[in-house]
């Protein structure tokens, strides 16, 4: 499931960019993969993404949320 992911990802990326690119959380555990969507322009859009992912993936289970590398 996570090599389809990076596979899905990087192809998403590659054709729209980074800019374009939603939060998204894959949860192994589960065989679930979800999307963030929605995020208000005056917010922060990286820092919801990590809140949401902590939110949704807990510390009781493993997540994986892609993020852009500086």
């Amino acid at each position: 499931m996570i090599d389809q992911f990076i596979e899905m990802t990087r192809a998403v990326i590659d054709e729209d960019g980074f800019e374009g690119y939603l939060p998204t959380l894959v949860l192994p555990e589960q065989n679930e993969v979800m999307v963030l969507d929605d995020v208000p322009a005056d917010i922060d859009s990286e820092r919801a993404a990590l809140d949401w992912a902590g939110a949704v993936g807990g510390q009781e289970q493993d997540y994986r949320a892609p993020r852009r590398a500086i």
